[in-house]
């Protein structure tokens, strides 16, 4: 479709255009501008080759200088012949732009101004490019012409302003786009310079400086004051106080403003300095929304102390309170942590009335299972939503006022029911052998994955396309990793008891060691992959991933935080070991643990009774006193083992813990993971080009039937750009066109799909050159 600019080459040549059997061809076009209204639109024409030269100051690069060098260049006297360049374009003469020069100044040669008389002579050996009354074109009268782009211009004196700042843009655009907009006015011309004007504005507001001088600082004033009714020239902490008062258009902006707030790096300091905020919008205010903060902050950390049911009601307040503040835009920026902790605490309170455990231990831990977890997933989420020690302080404060009771309750009833079931023989099964590995599974062995911990590494997997399946079983006990970890590995045979606390090579009563489970292993023909290995998927395989364990003995307080960065690793160890070829991956723990904010409670435990002690449990001699709840070892079931009573420990300040019995640390998760079924050809890789805001994806060792989309989060369907994935072509392509401008330079993953399954991914940024 032909550009405004198009046409105006069109007229340049028609011009042109003489019956040779009346008059010899033109030796050039002159084109007179007295208004010097086409001044903007020459350096398009010569970007596009247009052999076209300028009376003006001298300046070469341009072909701009006295008509007695606009002479020698027609003439072809110089290094650079105007003559030469017609063969790159459709014209049949140089043309010869006049500005600040009208035709009348070019009709008495002997009137006519000195700077121009060596071209006088040209208006009867050239051509003249004017309207056909003779008059002078300007850039309206063009554009409004039949003659010229035909279009419905309005023309008051706002549209001429408007002209003299959109002009250059305007000659780039498609004439039939223009004409299908019907009158066009001020405004219409404006938003062509500033066509997402709410965004301009808030970049604006945020930094003035992005808006540079010039017509596109004149066009976005215009539009500004037409649109919004704000002259720029009160400045962008005026205009701010209008961004939060959201009044008329101004809601508009602040709708865009929520959409993507990290955009606008410099919006909220400006909001928290206006004065007088009012009330009807209060979620527009940072000071507000710290205000409340810093109410909620104190308000939690009076509830040190409290009992259970009025530490329940007094968050059950606060969430009706500050619960809306998490759909405030200060939530976002992460301004708002104990709004959202205070969600997680309600929730924790709400479900530890329900998650009663009564019954046999089986029936205990099907309702752990069930939805026992929950609370402590609230628990562990609400500790994670902060960080500042201010604020961990008041949450850690109200976690012990109803966390800490459920813990204690929970444990107390799961130890008695286990007691119980002992001395009547119904003890159940606990280290329960992992079943048979088979070929094409990997076995993957993560220590402390407590239940909580596999639902969410389980969600982080569906999202990446996997299929996922939970079980439970009882760990071993005691609950610590040198007795646990054997008993749930492959080979179990392998061991026996030790001397202390932990498991043994079979005949040795020296403790194993990481070694000798490798060894073991490799002696049942199951290969150990090391970090990044993905060995034979045809065979079958044990690797190790994940630091659960040590980092929350080593970083309790700031446990929580790391939890999701440390679960994303695992996602990604199984994604590619999936991606790999292996058909399946089964996760399995050896036990979970306790965590609780400020401390778990201490038993005492005298050493002079125990052949080992650690934190929860204690081998004991034989002669031992009993003083508190003991149960069967695993791998000898005539030695006793003590656990702390209901969330005790045998050493004081250890907030994480595990070796005793409760549901947080016995009932273990086993997960089952599979790719669905997706076929593999060697491990695909993507390459990704942009042209302007289009993607061109190369894949190489694609599989088949292989769609591409691009997505905010690679594991996630629902931050997708498109409306739905782009089909790989045969030739290993994919071209898409993301278009939200919006978008632009921000961060993405270009992402491989087949049957809905994640099989490769790329990082990249919209419109990235390079």
């Amino acid at each position: 479709m032909k550009t405004i600019l198009d046409r105006l080459i069109d007229g340049l040549r028609t011009s042109a255009s003489t019956n040779a059997n009346d008059r010899v061809a033109p030796v050039a076009i002159l084109w007179p501008d007295p208004t010097r209204s086409f001044e903007a639109i020459i350096p398009l024409l010569r970007a596009r080759n247009v052999p076209l030269c300028e009376l003006g100051d001298y300046a070469p690069a341009y072909r701009r200088g006295s008509a007695y060098y606009v002479r020698c260049l027609l003439a072809g006297d110089l290094d650079y012949s105007l003559i030469d360049a017609l063969s790159d374009t459709e014209l049949t003469c140089p043309i010869v732009y006049l500005p600040g020069f009208g035709r009348n100044d070019l009709r008495a040669v002997e009137d006519c101004p000195l700077e121009l008389r060596p071209l006088a002579e040209l208006q009867y050996s050239g051509a003249l490019f004017v309207q056909s009354n003779g008059s002078d074109w300007n850039v309206g009268s063009w554009l409004r012409s039949p003659a010229g782009a035909n279009l419905d211009l309005a023309s008051d004196q706002a549209t001429q302003q408007a002209l003299g700042r959109t002009g250059s843009v305007l000659f780039q655009l498609e004439i039939n786009q223009l004409r299908a907009l019907g009158r066009l006015r001020a405004g219409d011309l404006d938003e062509l310079i500033t066509p997402d004007p709410a965004r301009s504005l808030l970049l604006w507001i945020s930094e003035p400086a992005s808006i540079v001088s010039g017509h596109i600082h004149d066009s976005f004033a215009a539009t500004c004051l037409a649109k919004y009714g704000f002259d720029i020239r009160e400045g962008n902490l005026a205009a701010a106080e209008r961004l939060g008062r959201r009044n008329g258009p101004w809601s508009e902006v602040w709708d865009r403003f929520v959409d993507a707030p990290q955009r606008y790096a410099g919006i909220p300091a400006l909001l928290g300095r206006v004065n007088g905020i009012d009330s009807h919008f209060p979620d527009s205010w940072p000071q507000h929304n710290d205000e409340l903060e810093s109410e909620l902050r104190a308000q939690l950390a009076e509830l040190d102390g409290a009992l259970p049911g009025e530490a329940s009601s007094a968050i059950a307040r606060f969430e009706t309170r500050h619960g809306a503040r998490r759909g405030w835009v200060w939530a976002q920026l992460g301004q708002a942590p104990l709004a959202i902790a205070v969600g997680h605490l309600h929730t924790l309170a709400t479900l530890s009335v329900s998650a009663v455990f009564v019954g046999t231990p089986v029936e205990m831990a099907t309702a752990y299972e069930t939805h026992g977890w929950m609370v402590d997933a609230a628990a562990l989420a609400a500790s994670a939503a902060v960080s500042s020690p201010a604020d961990v302080a008041a949450v850690r404060k109200a976690l012990r006022a109803i966390y800490k009771p459920w813990l204690e309750r929970s444990a107390e009833v799961f130890q008695n029911a286990l007691s119980l079931a002992l001395e009547s023989g119904s003890f159940p099964e606990c280290g329960k052998p992992l079943p048979e590995v088979s070929d094409g599974e990997c076995v993957m062995f993560i220590d402390a994955l407590r239940l909580d911990l596999a639902h969410r590494l389980s969600h982080l997997l569906q999202q990446a396309g996997a299929q996922v399946a939970i079980e439970t079983s009882l760990a071993s006990l005691p609950t610590i990793t040198k007795t646990s970890k054997y008993a749930v590995s492959p080979v179990p045979a392998a061991f026996g008891p030790g001397d202390q606390l932990g498991a043994a090579q079979v005949g040795s009563s020296v403790a194993a060691t990481a070694d000798h489970l490798r060894k073991a292993l490799g002696d049942a023909g199951i290969q150990v992959l090391r970090d990044g290995e993905t060995g034979d998927p045809t065979g079958r395989g044990w690797t190790e991933a994940g630091d659960i364990d040590g980092k929350g003995h080593n970083q309790s307080a700031s446990f929580p935080r790391a939890l999701d960065a440390e679960l994303q690793l695992v996602a990604e160890r199984i994604s590619d070991l999936l991606e790999a070829g292996w058909r399946s991956v089964r996760v399995i723990t050896d036990h979970g643990f306790l965590l609780l904010p400020g401390g778990l409670p201490k038993a005492h435990l005298d050493l002079a009774w125990t052949v080992e002690r650690k934190g929860r449990c204690a081998r004991l001699k034989l002669d031992a006193p009993t003083t508190g709840p003991t149960y069967p070892w695993r791998w000898d079931p005539d030695v006793r083992v003590a656990v702390g009573p209901n969330i005790c420990c045998f050493e004081a300040g250890k907030e994480y813990e595990h070796g005793g019995v409760s549901p947080q640390e016995l009932i273990t998760p086993l997960i089952t993971v599979a790719g669905g079924g997706v076929a593999r050809v060697g491990q695909p890789t993507l390459a990704v080009k942009w042209n302007g805001m289009r993607a061109i994806v190369s894949v190489t060792d694609g599989p088949r039937r292989a769609y591409v989309d691009i997505r905010r989060k690679a594991g996630s369907a629902a931050t997708s750009l498109l409306q739905r994935p782009v089909k790989l072509g045969d030739e290993g392509q994919a071209r898409i066109l993301v278009t939200d401008p919006d978008m632009e330079g921000d961060a993405v993953f270009v992402v491989l799909l087949v049957a809905d399954s994640l099989v490769a991914q790329q990082t990249t940024s919209v419109g990235q050159v390079g």
